[in-house]
């Protein structure tokens, strides 16, 4: 038995026959409300079947239902919210170690900058362009991430001074390496049409002469700076 409020609870098992004389264990139950001062039986239930219920008990066990769901719901926010906050604090522990790293290791990412920087030159200087790139966008992502992730260092002060030259370079060598690659078929156009020529095909190779030319002369308009359209200048003077 267990008395709740107004609401009293009963279970137990009774031994009786059933209709073919033969004798079972049944597990019962009832729930008794107290109501003016008077204890009344609401639900009766006899292994597993409800086999009587008033209304006053029907009322009272939706109510009690309906609180124990809401109980529930209020333990499952709370464990919810818990759980929300430690991870958040292990959020913050992640962050705040990951930030002491990045200030640790710094100065020798800047270091690495540097180097890759100087390699950058050197591909430069050989006019391999498109490593020169690639090289030099590696250097600019480190400094950023420098300076993005250790702002209060000395390192990331030199790298925001060093940044600037490294996206220009890059920028300089990615023109390169734009107008290098732009030149490579007006120049199979020109070769297609001295074969052409060569051939005894005046109207084909000139057709081809006609194509190169323009391509030639945007990118003489596109990259006036660039190796590329000095290039491109000596062709079509050649070809005029």
């Amino acid at each position: 038995m267990s008395p709740e409020g107004d609401v009293f609870h009963v279970k137990s098992k009774v031994e009786a026959k059933n209709a073919l004389g033969v004798e079972l264990t049944y597990r019962w139950e009832t729930f008794l409300f107290l109501e003016n001062n008077t204890w009344e039986l609401g639900l009766c239930v006899i292994n597993g079947e409800t086999v009587y219920v008033s209304e006053q008990g029907r009322a009272k066990l939706q109510a009690k239902v309906e609180a124990k769901r809401m109980a529930e719901q209020e333990i499952k926010k709370q464990e919810a919210k818990k759980r929300a906050e430690e991870k958040a604090q292990e959020d913050k522990q992640r962050a705040e170690e990951k930030a002491r790293e990045a200030v640790k290791n710094a100065p020798e990412r800047l270091k690495d900058a540097n180097q890759l920087v100087a390699q950058c030159k050197e591909a430069k200087a050989k006019e391999r362009h498109e490593e020169a790139s690639s090289l030099f966008q590696k250097a600019t992502e480190i400094y950023q991430g420098i300076i993005t992730a250790a702002p209060q260092t000395q390192a990331a002060t030199e790298a925001k001074k060093l940044i600037e030259e490294a996206r220009s370079l890059h920028d300089g060598e990615k023109t390169e390496e734009d107008a290098a690659r732009k030149l490579a078929l007006p120049k199979r156009l020109v070769q297609d049409g001295k074969t052409e020529k060569a051939k005894g095909n005046t109207r084909e190779a000139d057709a081809l002469f006609e194509k190169a030319k323009l391509r030639l002369q945007d990118i003489i308009k596109s990259y006036p700076k660039t190796k590329a359209a000095a290039e491109a200048s000596e062709l079509l003077d050649k070809l005029d």
